[in-house]
């Protein structure tokens, strides 16, 4: 006997693991997930994959770091994601909620300690957070091994452009893909930079994601990020390394992205100040990516306008949803499975 129907659309990193959860939770549940946009646009095949516990916000913190604790508790999620330990730094230009790191250490035991200046790495004026369990998955690895089990355990597969998204009678909603109007007991976008033009006027704009990858000399960092001047980056292969600063550039279109000359100046201006150690021999090459932001932000389920009808979405991330992806969709499962409240 087969259950309800659920769309996902959005075969990224999120839309994936929610899909899979879904289908490992109840298999008699009609999955069907939605393989929308080559990844070369989307946020999962370009992340750095930055894996860390600590969030300033409390409930990404929570999403971060069970999602860490799960991943290193998996002997397959650790392989699937390609899972390098490394070490993690977040500095701040004050002290960290002790409860917050109190929180991150019970989550994570042994993992998270608080630095004064002059204790963190990198610039001695900052404050810090310094985790041992923390460093860099591949997200767009991890999505193809998940994409593939999903498949093995009886989820359905389709490619196309989803469009048209209405909500029918009965509280079920459907969309078009590739001309076919396909209809969902309940239907979640995951649909990353392109959520903004299929629910136009709901909140979500597509922003730019940009970062370079350089080759390097002298001291290579772990995964850091400055909250003080929105600097971030990881060792990369080869003895490069990854580094790059948020954009402004928001309303974007996801498929005709060029990179930003400023950005750089700025990536490479800002790491000679926080990384005085490192050398910057030359860039190897620019990543250009979008993504999806909204006025709260973090990957959770999010009820679709109009309230009342059973179109969500997954989506709406700060530009690193990789590091809370895995918790993030057991908790949208969750939510879609017993149709609890969910949280606008």
């Amino acid at each position: 006997m087969s259950g309800p129907r659920v769309g996902v659309a959005g075969a990224g990193i999120a839309g994936t693991l929610l899909a899979w959860r879904l289908k490992l939770a109840d298999r008699r549940l009609r999955v069907e997930l939605v393989d929308t946009a080559s990844p070369e646009h989307g946020a999962t095949g370009v992340s750095g994959g930055l894996v860390r516990g600590y969030e300033p916000d409390p409930r990404q913190l929570d999403l971060a770091a069970s999602s860490l604790a799960e991943l290193r508790a998996s002997r397959l999620l650790r392989a699937w994601s390609g899972y390098q330990e490394t070490g993690s730094v977040y500095l701040r230009a004050d002290p960290a909620d002790p409860a917050a790191v109190e929180r991150l250490q019970r989550l994570l035991p042994g993992s998270a300690r608080a630095c004064a200046p002059g204790e963190a790495p990198y610039l001695a004026a900052r404050h810090g957070v310094v985790e041992r369990h923390a460093g860099f998955i591949s997200p767009r690895r991890l999505r193809d091994e998940v994409l593939a089990d999903f498949v093995r355990i009886g989820g359905d597969l389709v490619h196309g452009t989803v469009g048209a998204v209405r909500a029918e009678p009965g509280a079920t909603v459907s969309w078009l893909v590739g001309g076919e109007r396909r209809r969902y007991d309940s239907g979640v976008l995951a649909t990353g930079p392109w959520t903004p033009a299929l629910l136009p006027g709901d909140g979500y704009r597509t922003k730019l994601i940009q970062y370079g990858v350089y080759d390097a000399t002298g001291t290579l960092p772990a995964p850091f990020v400055d909250e003080v001047t929105g600097l971030y980056g990881r060792p990369g292969p080869g003895n490069g390394v990854l580094l790059g600063v948020p954009s402004d550039a928001y309303d974007v279109d996801p498929t005709r992205l060029r990179p930003v000359p400023a950005l750089l100046r700025r990536t490479s201006d800002l790491a000679a100040r926080v990384l005085p150690e490192l050398g910057i021999a030359g860039l190897r090459h620019i990543v250009v990516a979008a993504d999806c932001y909204t006025a709260s932000p973090g990957l959770r389920l999010r009820p679709a306008v109009p309230a009342g009808t059973s179109l969500f979405t997954f989506t709406g991330g700060s530009g690193g949803a990789a590091k809370t992806a895995l918790a993030a969709a057991r908790q949208a499962a969750d939510r879609l499975l017993h149709r609890s409240a969910v949280p606008v």
